[in-house]
């Protein structure tokens, strides 16, 4: 119910329509899932220990942290005007569309490898990103945040409740618009690859000899920045670069 009446703007009245508590629900179902998988990936990774600043961050960890110090920037300007359903759209939108959606896809190929490069900075963003989504949803999603940081991140905690956590602050160092832009193109790239392999009945995991990838001449640069972790996000022999005005992937099997 507070995640629903947070969705509306102050002032105005709001129709009571069920489709957005299903909506909620399924919202719900997904943070759980997404914890689960977290606290999995990252069972055997020390945050307290980590040092970001000596990472070695991939492009796809430079984009995820761009975004969240960007969001956190975002609701907390629209959190001090008491506009909560601004403050609630970019995280929950961040959540399901850019974490979830992509950044876990994107990182799950160094998670399974424990030899592989910078494999603790995806599990340090992994562990940053989503217990500070989880902070900035408490105010609107209480029980379940709460649920979710005591069973999977308590010690991530320096009280003894998500509510009595201390705000997260943007990091405006790590806000890169260059970052985001590069991530936004490896993204819609990754969709293309999917959508392709969707369309000839090849299952998402499963690895393909080549692709190639047609794009605008302006994107060509920031795809040869991610050009490795494509390949690897999505299985792929070699990934060949063209370009036009049509953006496109074709896949050889």
């Amino acid at each position: 119910m507070r995640y629903w009446a947070c969705t509306g703007t102050l002032g105005e009245d709001i129709p009571f329509q069920e489709k957005e508590f299903i909506s909620g629900r399924k919202f719900m179902t997904k943070l759980y899932n997404a914890a689960r998988f977290v606290a999995g990936a990252t069972k055997d990774f020390d945050y307290s220990k980590f040092d970001a600043r000596k990472a070695q961050f991939r492009q796809t960890d430079l984009w995820i942290l761009s975004r969240l110090n960007s969001v956190i920037a975002e609701a907390t300007e629209s959190f001090e005007r008491y506009e909560f359903s601004k403050a609630i759209i970019p995280v929950r939108n961040f959540f399901w569309l850019e974490f979830a959606d992509y950044y876990i896809e994107e990182i799950k190929y160094r998670i399974y490898n424990e030899n592989e490069p910078a494999r603790k900075e995806a599990q340090y963003c992994l562990v940053k990103s989503f217990s500070e989504v989880l902070k900035m949803l408490a105010p609107f999603l209480p029980h379940i945040t709460e649920e979710i940081m005591q069973e999977n991140f308590k010690e991530h905690m320096k009280t003894k409740s998500i509510h009595l956590e201390k705000w997260p602050t943007a990091d405006k160092k790590l806000i890169s618009k260059e970052a985001e832009q590069t991530g936004a193109v490896m993204n819609a790239t990754v969709s293309l690859i999917r959508k392709e392999k969707n369309r000839k009945g090849v299952s998402l995991n499963s690895p393909v000899k080549n692709a190639a990838i047609t794009v605008v001449k302006e994107k060509t640069s920031a795809l040869k920045k991610t050009s490795e972790e494509i390949k690897k996000t999505m299985n792929i022999g070699a990934l060949e670069i063209l370009e036009g005005a049509e953006e496109k992937a074709e896949i050889t099997v």
